[in-house]
């Protein structure tokens, strides 16, 4: 069984666990921090973008001893070659949030009718006051939201993150089918 976690269209305006008081700190210390924006990946940038997604990803991982998601070179040859036929299909947003121009934390997220999938992650520790990857989360969410998407999954893992934007344990099974074996 593998869990899943995704946020209803009652919660996905809502921050469950913050007020709107921490969300202004948040803003506000971001504004402090220097010049907060958000880039999309587009057809040009993507290779740049996806590196950066992927640094990012890993800088969380390794020192920790992890391997992460994206150490395996079969993985990043899948993203590398997925990446640009998702998004030319529009099924891909991969947004960086930067501050001062230097990116600060990416998410690469799967589009559905009406759903948000957040696949993966990463952002850089030394911005972990102004909360990056929540920022650019937020920032997600309501463009998806304007989109007319009534569904955010947080996909698998139970990282407390999750719980904070009001995701819901959803469980799924899977089948593996073999042909029999020749007698």
């Amino acid at each position: 069984m593998q869990g899943g976690h995704t946020m209803s269209d009652a919660q996905t305006g809502d921050h469950p666990t913050t007020t709107p008081v921490q969300d202004a700190r948040a803003l506000l210390r971001a504004a402090r921090a220097g010049t907060v924006a958000i880039r999309t990946a587009t057809a040009e940038t993507l290779a740049d973008d996806l590196a950066t997604l992927i640094r990012l990803h890993q800088s969380r991982w390794v020192p920790q001893g992890e391997p992460g998601s994206l150490s395996d070179p079969l993985v990043l040859a899948f993203h590398a070659d997925s990446a640009p036929r998702l998004l030319r299909a529009g099924l891909l947003r991969l947004q960086i949030l930067t501050v001062d121009g230097a990116p600060a934390a990416a998410i690469y997220a799967l589009l559905s009718a009406g759903c948000i999938h957040f696949y993966l992650s990463g952002f850089d520790a030394a911005h972990t006051a102004i909360s990056p990857g929540s920022l650019l989360l937020a920032a997600m969410l309501e463009q998806a939201i304007g989109e007319g998407r009534h569904e955010a999954d947080f996909l698998r893992g139970r990282e407390s993150y999750k719980y904070a934007w009001g995701a819901q344990d959803r469980w799924s099974a899977q089948a593996l089918i073999r042909p029999a074996a020749d007698v």
